[in-house]
């Protein structure tokens, strides 16, 4: 009598590496815009967050602050006035050419006209946009209001 060993068989296991294989290529194109999207959301969230470090750190520091915006390079910094001349203040993830937004989003600031957001203590905060446009859709990034509050906005592509 013929003992049946337990275990699977050749022709089992590759049913079963073709059908992950066809689960995994279908997937993955499913996949590309929802990771396009989850860039442009981090980048209008970190974004929002330097702009309201930028507000509070305004309230106490010693001279104006501005926040620049390169639209050029999609990148912004943070400067410090004082009598003795311009300084770059670093936040998490500034280098000295600016805070880079990530690949493939376009920038656009508009505060007053000009690309770059001037704070000083004792004084309201000017009110403005912040437009991140890349694949996976718009963010709007606006301050609004005298004590600028921060607000995050996203459109679909």
């Amino acid at each position: 009598m013929r003992v049946r060993e337990k275990g699977t068989t050749l022709l089992e296991m590759a049913i079963a590496v073709s059908v992950t294989g066809i689960l995994a290529v279908t997937a993955v194109p499913a996949s590309g815009p929802a990771v396009r999207r989850s860039a442009l959301v981090g980048a209008a969230r970190t974004l929002a967050a330097h702009l309201r470090y930028a507000v509070a750190a305004s309230a106490h520091s010693a001279g104006p602050l501005e926040v620049r915006f390169d639209e050029a390079a999609a990148t912004y910094t943070l400067w410090l006035t004082d009598p003795v001349g311009e300084t770059p203040l670093p936040w998490p993830g500034q280098r000295a050419d600016g805070t880079r937004l990530g690949e493939g989003l376009a920038l656009a600031a508009d505060f007053g006209g000009e690309p770059t957001l001037a704070l000083a203590a004792g004084t309201a905060v000017p009110s403005g946009e912040v437009s991140l446009t890349g694949p996976g859709g718009t963010a709007r990034v606006r301050l609004a209001g005298p004590l600028g509050s921060v607000e995050l906005s996203f459109d679909e592509p």
